[in-house]
């Protein structure tokens, strides 16, 4: 074997890159991983910071296109020759971050500053006013949590709300993620109503006035589903069960004495029926989404069929998990 781990190297004038059959463009780098076989001699290099600079347009292109980083490639013995190192760990850091950010942009992240300078204008105007007590202590919660709701798990920015945001939050996260009395749900188009008015207002959302008008006509519906136990989400339902023994959800240690005495109690329900005998089958309901219940930003990693994983946030792995080339790990 001519090269080492941690060897630097420089691939020879006249390699092209198997991709885009273009000339490599004097690329030098550090072998990370050495031949594994002695017919195989396969090294693959991480480039050094000149070479990332020097990065062919087509090929980039092709990296970018296909989500795959362009900071290391495979090189076979014949097409190398020993070199000495020419940058540093932080410039060689600083070119794969800024290669990284094109293929890979950084995530948006909810927009925090506009929902709190929207609530304190609104907190200021009229509409506030019309609030009762109640709605008014509950407005700020309720205001935070639709936004971060239709962020997280429609990947939405407060200008991008919908009708159907409405829909989906008010009548399906709502009801199934967020735990409280059933007053609080009370609250919920009493707060929001007012709030799509003063955007309307204000100017500040294009279709606030229908998002007002919707939010008046599904009212009774979200009380209607927030006092269906069927609509909770699991957490929720234990979280519900706590509240309902009159557990105080923000005291850390009165709630895990009750998911102790909780846990313990269900294990003691649990069956064990015989080795032998024969349970009838069930008939689960197929799920239309298996995906429904996970953030559009919550960070996953997912294996291929070819074997290889990959980890990032479920919006940007979302469209291969649906289509099957890939699974949850």
């Amino acid at each position: 074997m001519l090269f080492q781990l941690n060897d630097y190297v420089r691939v020879k004038s006249g390699v092209l890159l198997a991709e885009t059959n273009e000339p490599v463009p004097g690329w030098e780098g550090q072998i990370t991983e050495i031949p594994t076989s002695l017919s195989d001699y396969v090294y693959l290099v991480e480039l050094d910071a000149l070479s990332l600079k020097q990065m062919p347009e087509k090929y980039l292109a092709d990296c970018i296109e296909a989500g795959d980083s362009p900071i290391a490639y495979y090189f076979v013995e014949e097409n190398l020759e020993h070199s000495v190192r020419r940058d540093t760990d932080e410039q060689r850091a600083a070119a794969q971050a800024h290669l990284e950010d094109q293929i890979f942009p950084p995530e948006d992240e909810f927009d925090r500053t506009r929902i709190a300078e929207w609530l304190n204008e609104f907190e200021q105007s009229p509409h506030y006013a019309t609030l009762g007590p109640e709605a008014q202590e509950s407005a700020l919660s309720i205001i935070q949590s639709f936004g971060e709701y239709a962020f997280n798990y429609r990947g939405e920015q407060p200008t991008d709300w919908t009708l159907e945001t409405v829909h989906e939050v008010c009548l399906e996260l709502f009801p199934r993620k967020f735990t409280a009395e059933i007053s609080f749900f009370e609250q919920i188009a009493l707060v929001l109503s007012p709030f799509f008015g003063f955007l309307k207002e204000k100017a500040h959302l294009k279709n606030a006035g229908r998002l007002q008008q919707e939010m008046l006509r599904i009212a009774p519906r979200i009380m209607i589903v927030a006092k269906d136990s069927r609509n909770w989400g699991m957490t929720k339902s234990i979280a519900m069960e706590a509240l309902a023994a009159g557990v105080d959800l923000s005291d850390t240690h009165a709630f895990s004495g009750f998911m102790a005495d909780f846990t313990a109690n269900q294990i003691h329900k649990l069956d064990f029926p015989n080795i032998g005998a024969k349970k009838p089958q069930l008939l689960r309901p197929v799920r239309d989404d298996p995906f429904k219940n996970t953030s559009r930003n919550q960070v996953v990693k997912v294996q291929y069929t070819d074997g290889s994983s990959r980890e990032g946030k479920f919006k940007r792995l979302e469209e291969d998990l649906k289509a099957g080339k890939c699974t949850l790990l």
